[in-house]
């Protein structure tokens, strides 16, 4: 792939600012709160409506956000889809940004080419993407004529040859991990490039750019690579300059030692590192999920797996009662679009939801569940299994290698879990308990996975099923592929009964705590369930 080299962009300020702030935390959060916690002093306004059981100190209301703030344009990498950079939006919301404006696009991560533009009879697959939903984005805010552009992994890619075509449209460039050879050049583009330590290949993955400056692991002194070093501005609100000339080191580079590849693009310390990143060194308020609006608003895309084909079925969502099975209260949900977008809709806040969903022949495909949303969420992605019939090229070897491993029984429950905040890390003290039984091991999810060639990013999503079929929990790791373990875990479906699943990361992020959902044991016979903690 072809990068042109990009035209200056001019940026202001020091570095050292951010730098010293970003010594004393690198690679730490807040001391552990509870997911609707404060973490600073209070400028949202005290919540008088909480449900029972959700605790909201502050609410930092989404109607209220700060509409000076630049949209943001978020690109996902292999097997990846726009709910990757879900967790940073919250957070981001959490501490003034306008939610609805920041989007992501959705490709095929095994065939399309959204940063080139589409000029011939004879475009690559999937061309546009990026430079139509940016054009999208500056249409609906006319007050910007650039936007902030992030790419993680296979899409800092795409993201690069969209750079080299319309670096004009862009003000700062965010790219997490680049693992390319040679490495991704960025030329004069405003850049901070996140890596780990624990990123693809055991090293760490940045971009270069004409001048570039890197921070130790240990939160030493930046270490410019060249003379000089330099740091955008406070400008997230115009597109024009301050006083100060153009720093003379356009790409910082941050490596963390013990993110794993998928966390780059999702966990809170590169939250932290983006938001100083976009506003000239200044600490965010929160480091934790705010509570938002009540209702909150959810939106997002329908889509299969991995090939990120619409899906233009029906969703039906309810509250859960309190017998396993029997849905509580409907949200009416208009049917997707068919570009597979669905909502806006509007839903209690702190409540839990069971999502179904509906093949386009009316046929249940599987249920979804979220911890219970607290804020808005504008990036939700309702994923379905690829297939060979789904609309791409590789819907079939997708399915091959990912959910055709999956045991459909009438005996038991097949269960995928994810986390929006990184990878399931045994290895970091993370644990995940299933109907009261330890699930996370070091051969599933800790240094026994990550020593295997396709978890070497992370176990990012967590099948969990009988695989042997011999009615116990024997865990290990059955089978694996990209980002994805199976390992053994017997919930029994034959009565309906709930099941109860609670989720803590490691040391990786402290802030989150206790992530609790209870749901019903849906045998795999009628449908896969899904479990993604926010």
């Amino acid at each position: 792939m072809h990068h042109r080299v990009i035209g200056e962009i001019a940026g202001r300020e020091g570095f050292a600012l951010w730098a010293a702030r970003t010594a004393a935390t690198l690679g730490l959060v807040a001391s552990a709160l509870c997911a609707c916690g404060s973490s600073g002093s209070s400028s949202g306004s005290p919540d008088a409506a909480a449900p029972p059981g959700l605790t909201c100190p502050v609410v930092v209301s989404s109607t209220n956000c700060d509409t000076s703030l630049r949209p943001i344009v978020f690109v996902h990498g292999t097997y990846g889809s726009g709910d990757n950079f879900e967790h940073i939006a919250a957070l981001l919301g959490s501490n003034g940004y306008c939610q609805d404006r920041i989007v992501a696009i959705d490709y095929n991560s095994l065939g399309d080419s959204p940063g080139e533009d589409c000029t011939s009879a004879n475009d690559p697959q999937g061309c546009g993407k990026i430079d139509a939903l940016v054009d999208q984005v500056l249409a609906a805010n006319p007050a910007f004529t650039q936007v902030d552009l992030a790419g993680h992994s296979q899409g800092t890619a795409h993201c690069g040859t969209y750079l080299g075509l319309h670096a004009d449209k862009v003000a700062h460039y965010i790219n997490f991990s680049s693992p390319q050879s040679p490495a991704l050049n960025v030329g004069a583009v405003q850049t901070l490039s996140i890596s780990s330590l624990h990123d693809l290949g055991g090293h760490p993955n940045h971009c270069i750019g004409d001048s570039v400056c890197t921070l130790s692991v240990d939160g030493g002194a930046p270490v410019p690579s060249d003379a000089g070093t330099g740091f955008p501005p406070s400008d997230a609100g115009d597109d024009g300059g301050e006083d100060g000339g153009p720093p003379p080191c356009n790409v910082i580079q941050v490596t963390f030692e013990v993110e794993d590849h998928f966390a780059l693009a999702a966990s809170t310390p590169s939250f932290i590192q983006v938001y100083r990143y976009l506003n000239g060194g200044k600490d965010p308020q929160y480091t934790t999920v705010q509570c938002g609006d009540d209702p909150v608003t959810i939106e997002g895309v329908a889509e299969t797996f991995a090939d990120n084909t619409p899906v233009t079925g029906m969703v039906q969502m309810h509250e859960l009662s309190g017998t396993p099975r029997v849905p509580g209260p409907d949200i009416t949900v208009p049917p997707s679009d068919s570009s597979g977008h669905f909502g806006p809709i509007q839903i209690k806040r702190g409540v839990e939801y069971e999502i179904a969903g509906y093949d386009a022949q009316g046929n249940l495909v599987g249920y979804q569940y979220f911890t219970p949303f607290v804020r808005d969420n504008r990036l939700m992605r309702l994923l379905t299994p690829a297939s060979s019939s789904d609309g791409s090229s590789v819907g079939g070897l997708i399915a091959g290698l990912t959910t055709g491993h999956a045991i459909r029984s009438a005996n038991s429950v097949t269960v995928l879990a994810r986390w929006y905040g990184g990878a399931f890390r045994q290895d970091l003290g993370a644990t995940l308990t299933v109907g009261g039984t330890e699930v996370l091991t070091s051969a599933n999810s800790g240094d026994q996975a990550l020593a295997t060639s396709s978890l070497a990013g992370g176990t990012v999503g967590l099948f969990m099923d009988d695989a042997n079929q011999n009615g116990k929990t024997d865990l290990g790791l059955p089978y694996s592929t990209f980002f994805i373990a199976f390992t053994d875990v017997y919930l029994p479906a034959t009565m309906p009964a709930f099941v109860d699943y609670s989720f803590t990361p490691g040391q990786e992020d402290p802030s989150t705590v206790g992530e609790a959902l209870t749901i019903a044991n849906w045998p795999s016979s009628v449908g896969l369930v899904a479990v993604t903690f926010q």
